[in-house]
């Protein structure tokens, strides 16, 4: 029964690329959200504003943290990503000298 390696380091290089890349233009996104809601804050003034206000910066401060922990992974996920690719080439080595 012959058995098939299927190398995954490099797709998930690739995958880490991307989600980089996403987490930059979420902070992008969140930034012009912010600024979006200030200059609705100086239009509209009502208790329903200030309540409205109070919820949005909550949550926009709980996004913020998701991201930064987010963020705070990718290097650890990196490390992880890189000791595959070392137990890959090592596998490809011992599978060549079978």
């Amino acid at each position: 029964m012959a058995g098939k390696i299927q190398l995954m380091s490099a797709s998930f290089c690739g995958w880490m690329e991307s989600a980089e890349s996403n987490l930059s233009k979420v902070r992008d996104e969140l930034d012009l959200l912010e600024d979006q809601e200030r200059r609705l804050s100086g239009i509209w003034e009502s208790g329903a504003e200030q309540q409205w206000e109070a919820g949005f910066q909550k949550e926009l401060l709980e996004l913020r943290q998701s991201v930064a922990n987010m963020a705070d992974l990718l290097p650890k996920i990196t490390e992880a990503a890189e000791a595959l690719f070392q137990v890959e080439k090592e596998l490809i080595g011992e599978a060549e000298k079978l």
